[in-house]
């Protein structure tokens, strides 16, 4: 409810108009864009992870630097960067340095206190709690979070190209954004703010770039400052939604048509998941509906005849059409990019295999001690939710535990060691898996049922996997 106020919120104080806050927020509503921007997550795993809550919080702040409230604005960053320290950087930044530019001391002044006083639990944690390690990251600890904890967002030189060109495509569309109103209405200071933000977010990411991978520095690395260019995604939202107010107000249905392109270009840019073909093209459709618009009326009469006649307009139309199917479909065929997963159908969108790894989850929880330590496959198709989710027990080991990788060189040593452990556990023998077991101090082990049997007591089977008993302290 908060990100739907903040949204509505922002838009409005953008552009002062009603209409354009209710398409941001219908944009903002769609399963995609808040799956893809960190607001709504696909699988109990991570249902109450700060982060989602963090972002709500920092676009609310952001409304409220754009209303000029400045104290109020760094307050809620405040609380923002308490739940979630790498979120709202950007935020934090762009409000202490429109302040400083605009030299209204006595607003930095407050801001800052009240940013300090708020934080400080965070700060004094980091000074004297922090270990620190080197200056400059561990070549291990790098290799550790790259190749084994396959930790990838924070180093955009390992991003897959269709990650760029998402990036590339959603500023494109915040810049054509700006100059389409610096054309139809004039830029406002809030618009400068937004533009503000947008260059902060884009130098943070650069500095992530420089400092957290080319030289990785420690605290940059830990900082994940690439996460900034979040609010590049929401602010091409914003600006879109603009985009598509203009259009849908032209007379013009060749500028109407425009409008279909820009949210499917829009929602499948954000959403980042779709294969390459259907993008481009769209973005070349968008772009020869705009050149047609412009130069509909210098052309020879009998063009200009045939796009006003209702043959020309079915034709334009269906090829409109043709260029939203592709995203659509892949939609409607791949629920992990367009369904959010919720308990009252989370089982629905699962395969069997799903099911029965949490058949043994629950398992676990009702007939075991809940100091239980379990040894569990690591892979997918059937590894979400992880181990922990249903049964509430511990495990030894799952490839999940890479969050923590890039803070602490002992903690990615340890993954290290026990991921050399795992990673061949479907294939290890019976006389492996008990030696591991023994050296976990594991009370039980599962297995897939396609694996060799084990010398031990068999507690719990079903269609896909099984459950053994191994330490009779449990």
């Amino acid at each position: 409810i908060l990100l739907f106020i903040a949204v509505y919120k922002l838009t409005y104080s953008l552009f002062k108009n009603k209409a354009v806050a209710l398409l941001s927020l219908m944009l903002s509503l769609s399963p995609l864009t808040l799956k893809a921007l960190g607001i709504v997550p696909r699988a109990y795993d991570s249902y109450l992870v700060p982060r989602f809550t963090s972002i709500s919080l920092a676009l609310f702040s952001l409304y409220l630097f754009m209303d000029d409230r400045y104290i109020l604005s760094s307050v809620i960053a405040s609380i923002a960067f308490i739940l979630h320290p790498l979120t709202p950087i950007a935020v934090i930044i762009s409000l202490f340095l429109y302040l400083l530019i605009k030299k209204d001391m006595k607003a930095f002044f407050y801001s800052m206190i009240a940013f300090l006083v708020i934080s400080s639990p965070l700060f004094y944690k980091f000074i004297f709690h922090h270990n620190h390690g080197t200056f400059f990251v561990n070549k291990e600890h790098l290799y550790i979070i790259k190749h084994i904890g396959k930790q990838i967002y924070p180093f955009p030189l390992l991003w897959r190209p269709r990650a760029w060109r998402s990036l590339v495509i959603v500023s494109l569309l915040f810049l054509f954004g700006i100059f389409i109103k610096r054309r139809k209405d004039g830029l406002t200071k809030n618009d400068k703010k937004a533009m503000l933000l947008f260059a902060t977010s884009l130098f943070l990411f650069l500095i992530n770039i420089i400092f957290g991978e080319l030289m990785p520095i420690s605290i940059v690395m830990q900082l994940q400052l690439s996460r900034s260019i979040i609010f590049i995604y929401w602010l091409s939202i914003l600006y879109t939604s603009l985009l598509l107010w203009y259009l849908l107000k032209e007379k013009n249905y060749i500028y109407r048509l425009m409008s279909i392109s820009l949210i499917t270009i829009l929602l499948n840019t954000i959403s980042n998941r779709l294969s390459p073909p259907p993008v481009p093209f769209t973005l070349l459709w968008t772009g020869i509906l705009f050149f047609i618009a412009i130069l509909k009326n210098n052309v020879p009469s009998y063009i200009h005849h045939f796009l006003e006649q209702k043959t020309g307009k079915i034709i334009l139309g269906s090829l409109t059409f043709i260029t939203f199917i592709p995203p659509l479909f892949y939609i409607s065929i791949n629920p992990y990019s367009a369904i959010v997963h919720v308990p009252h159908h989370y089982l629905t969108s699962l395969s069997k295999k799903n099911r029965a790894w949490i058949d043994v989850q629950l398992w676990a929880k009702r007939h075991t001690n809940i100091n239980s330590l379990f040894l569990t496959p690591l892979y997918p198709p059937y590894s979400r939710p992880t181990f922990r989710v249903f049964s509430e027990r511990s495990i030894v080991f799952t490839i999940e535990d890479n969050a923590p990788l890039i803070f602490s060189y002992n903690y990615a040593k340890e993954y290290s060691k026990r991921y050399k452990d795992f990673k061949d556990y479907k294939n290890l023998s019976a006389k492996d898996l008990e030696h591991l077991a023994q050296k976990y101090h594991a009370s039980y082990i599962v297995i897939e049922n396609d694996t060799p049997k084990l010398d031990l007591p068999l507690v719990y089977k079903n269609d896909d996997f099984k459950i053994y008993k191994f330490s009779q302290i449990d």
